[in-house]
């Protein structure tokens, strides 16, 4: 009989060895699985952190260029504006004033003429002289006249170019937050 009990608690045992060894395995696997995605969850959230850092940074980034050319843009038109008028105003005042004095001098010159020529002299030179003059004020009113036209284009081109800065600020300001909003969304902020 003791040869049966024997034999019963060894098939007994290895029944229970049999039905508790699979089951301990699974928990130890169950377990092992667990530490797993609890180390890949922690994993995820470090990413998730460093990625909304580095969207932070970009976006304070953007936002530092984004100003900094804007306040390049004006400055630089500002800048443009300011050579424009000063050369052209420059420019312009030197030429009317040698207008100015090129008809003083053919006044001048035809007083001059007029009291030779009642003199019974001989004014030949003087009226070529005249002459000359007279074009070289026709050349000069017609310079005069092409750089108002000119300055009204190039005011015209700068006031353009600005109208474009701006457009190309705005959408560049667009753009970035569109992407803070991107990030936002990803973040689930």
């Amino acid at each position: 009989m003791e040869a049966v009990i024997v034999v019963t608690i060894g098939f007994l045992s290895l029944i229970v060895t049999a039905i508790m060894a699979p089951m301990l395995l699974a928990r130890q696997i169950n377990r092992r699985d667990e530490d797993i995605r609890q180390e890949d969850r922690a994993e995820r959230a470090d990413v998730a952190a460093q990625a909304a850092e580095a969207a932070r940074l970009l976006v304070e980034s953007n936002k530092r260029i984004e100003q900094a050319t804007e306040d390049g843009t004006r400055v630089t038109v500002g800048k443009l504006n300011v050579i424009h008028t000063l050369v052209n105003s420059n420019m312009t005042a030197s030429m009317n004033g040698e207008l100015n004095m090129t008809k003083a001098l053919i006044v001048s010159l035809k007083v001059n003429v007029a009291n030779e020529q009642a003199k019974g002299m001989v004014t030949d030179g003087a009226l070529l002289e005249i002459a000359a003059l007279e074009a070289k004020v026709r050349d000069l009113e017609i310079s005069l006249s092409e750089r108002a036209k000119a300055a009204v284009d190039a005011d015209l081109q700068i006031a353009e170019a600005a109208t474009v800065a701006a457009a190309k600020l705005q959408e560049a300001a667009n753009a970035a937050a569109r992407e803070r909003k991107e990030i936002d969304e990803y973040n689930g902020t």
